[in-house]
């Protein structure tokens, strides 16, 4: 199986920060293994029993997009991804930065890392870009104000750059 073991130079960094906060945001260059380290850590609390939810935050949008569309189509109210995202015992949120930001997709983020931040809910959140990167990306699509709201709680999780080899060079 694919994710049973995951290597990188930091790993007990990595570990001792998880044991404590039990949150992380990790950054780092593409092909390093940040999605395959949110996969192990996703597959190996599966394993203990907890409910996990992880997805690439791409396909998130591209989910709560389809919502918009059946529930204005149909009239009736689907069980809602964010609502999935904030009650999950385990969040693993894949490649935030990449996705197509809109305020709507900026306001379901928010709403789902609000809820986790003060129910103390553990989540995890992978992405090429450093946090003042990552507000510079999203400034640009949705403002200082909105971008700013949500790094804050994203930068609460805790910040790691994962360290090693890039695995597809």
């Amino acid at each position: 199986p694919k994710y049973e073991t995951f290597q990188c130079d930091n790993l007990q960094a990595i570990r001792n920060h998880i044991n404590i906060k039990h949150s992380i945001y990790l950054f780092g260059k593409y092909g390093i293994g940040k999605s395959h380290a949110l996969y192990w850590m996703a597959n190996k609390y599966n394993l203990q029993g907890h409910n996990v939810y992880v997805n690439l935050v791409a396909e998130i949008t591209n989910i709560l997009r389809s919502e918009i569309a059946l529930n204005k189509s149909t009239g009736e109210t689907v069980v809602s991804e964010v609502s999935i995202m904030k009650n999950v015992d385990m969040l693993f949120l894949d490649d935030i930065g990449n996705e197509k930001m809109t305020e709507f997709i900026a306001e379901a983020l928010q709403v789902v890392i609000d809820y986790r931040y003060i129910n103390d809910k553990p989540t995890f959140i992978t992405s090429n870009y450093t946090i003042p990167e990552l507000l510079n990306v999203y400034t640009k699509s949705i403002g200082s104000v909105k971008a700013g709201q949500l790094l804050s709680r994203i930068k609460y999780l805790g910040v790691i750059e994962i360290k090693g080899k890039n695995w597809r060079a």
